[in-house]
């Protein structure tokens, strides 16, 4: 990174990137189970019965005698029961609250407060379940009552909430509909009642014809971008509220994704908005703003978090190259000069990702490679419901949805081309996108014909499919 790609210290206005943790740190939902968890001790042994009836006493057989299990090393036993003192085991829940209050703030924003980490204690008022079983809800309750209370801290100090779209209606980054509602989702404008409108970045590419959406529905990160100034996405709020006249006013936004989260099991979509900050004889601070359902800490560190915060010293850097033009009467359209930007930050997104996925991509091919094999092309085929054929009007193809998430494409005299993994997700976005549709009765039938004719003529001539990997060579 060159020495102008250093964000400036001292700077409390911008949102925080989260940086690296070193430890495999829990997130603070986790964290703060496992902290009520520890603190109300386990209420929920079951108590052995000291007698038994008379009548079921003379029935009952003697009891065997079980053998103790001898451990791994040394052949001691394991000791049953916490090793732990209960003065240590609260010890181990206040230092997870504590990790957890910390994580939270810094989720929020809150961590850019002046004074707050000045603290030197956190008084507040615990519910602990007596039964394991409410640990998991009261955690989840907990975090939700630190992020509200957090975040309430925040707006109230007139600084920027990770995540938040400004909302008019609300005067403020506040309300219902300041944050979207699914991981997918961009802002993609304003009603004239001044409220946010969000879109799923899939469908949107789709509507828009976007280049990328065979790259995108076939798995790959971020191939997917709009750009769009900010005059253009706060355009329809106007005559009712006057966009420019805000603290922070929104210069220009990029959208894209998807990026999968840490845990793999999410798909999200940013909204990267630059607002600009009005300082006086001091100039204008540009700032990156995130608006997206999920935290930047869900994202992987390695690529998207490690490339916004680098992004942040590149506004700083454009902010005083700006500043010396405007000084030198030089004429400037600081909206184009914010989108140039913005393109450049999607590029190395868009770089990483796909540098990120042919270093994984062969391993994961290998690891697939066993759910996928083409002997079973034929006989799911073969066995395959009418809902599971379809027809790709492109290629001339007839599309066979098998077992396993397993994809099988055939030409229409049933020669076998290639096979992959699709989830159910994946294949009805090209249906929805058009690229395959439902065959049609006649279709399949003939389809069905083709297989059996080549049924019976590989029985009598041996086996002369080719391999995957020579199917997609001649692709």
């Amino acid at each position: 990174m060159t020495e102008h790609e250093k964000p400036e210290q001292g700077t409390p206005d911008a949102v925080e990137i989260p940086k690296p943790v070193t430890e495999n740190a829990p997130s603070p939902e986790n964290g703060l189970e496992q902290a009520v968890e520890k603190a109300s001790g386990d209420s929920s042994e079951k108590a052995v019965a000291s007698s038994k009836a008379p009548a079921e006493a003379r029935t009952r057989r003697p009891a065997k005698k079980r053998k103790r299990k001898k451990a791994k090393s040394g052949g001691k036993t394991a000791p049953k029961g916490p090793s732990l003192s209960p003065e240590k085991l609260l010890e181990v829940a206040l230092e997870s609250l504590r990790r957890a209050r910390v994580d939270l703030a810094r989720r929020a924003g809150a961590n850019r407060i002046p004074g707050t980490i000045k603290e030197e204690a956190l008084e507040l008022t615990l519910r602990i379940p007596k039964t394991q079983a409410g640990i998991k809800e009261a955690a989840l309750s907990m975090a939700r009552e630190w992020r509200e209370s957090l975040e309430k801290q925040v707006l109230e100090s007139g600084l920027l909430v990770p995540g938040r779209a400004y909302v008019f209606s609300e005067e403020g980054f506040k309300g219902d509909y300041a944050k979207p509602m699914d991981a997918r989702q961009v802002l993609v404008g304003y009603g004239l009642e001044g409220r946010p409108r969000y879109a799923d970045l899939v469908s949107y590419a789709i509507e828009q014809k976007h280049e990328g959406i065979e790259d995108l529905l076939a798995g790959k990160e971020a191939v997917v971008s709009f750009f769009e100034k900010g005059s253009a996405v706060t355009d329809g709020v106007k005559p009712a509220f006057e966009p420019e006249s805000l603290p922070y006013v929104l210069v220009g936004q990029a959208m894209v994704g998807l990026f999968t989260t840490q845990d793999g099991h999410r798909k999200a979509a940013l909204t990267l908005q630059v607002l600009k900050r009005d300082r006086g004889e001091e100039g204008f601070q540009l700032l990156l703003h995130p608006v997206a359902s999920v935290d930047l800490d869900d994202l992987p560190e390695g690529g998207v978090r490690k490339i916004l915060r680098a992004f942040q010293g590149n506004l700083n850097h454009l902010a005083k190259t700006l500043a010396g033009k405007k000084v030198a009467g030089t004429e400037f359209d600081l909206e184009e000069e914010v989108l140039s930007e913005l393109r450049g930050l999607v590029r190395r997104l868009s770089h990483n990702a796909k540098n990120l996925g042919r270093r994984t991509g062969h391993a994961r091919d290998r690891s697939e490679e066993g759910r996928r094999p083409t002997q079973l092309a034929f006989p799911e085929a073969k066995t395959a419901r009418d809902h599971h054929l379809y027809m790709d009007p492109k290629e001339g193809s007839v599309v066979v949805i098998g077992r396993g998430k397993r994809v099988h494409v055939f030409s229409p005299d049933a020669r076998h081309i290639t096979s992959m993994v699709l989830n159910q997700s994946q294949v009805k976005e090209r249906v929805k996108a058009g690229r395959w549709r439902p065959a049609e009765p006649e279709e399949r039938g003939s389809f069905r014909e083709a297989l059996a004719q080549h049924e019976s003529s590989a029985a009598s001539e041996g086996p002369s499919n080719p391999t995957e990997d020579q199917a997609q060579k001649t692709e």
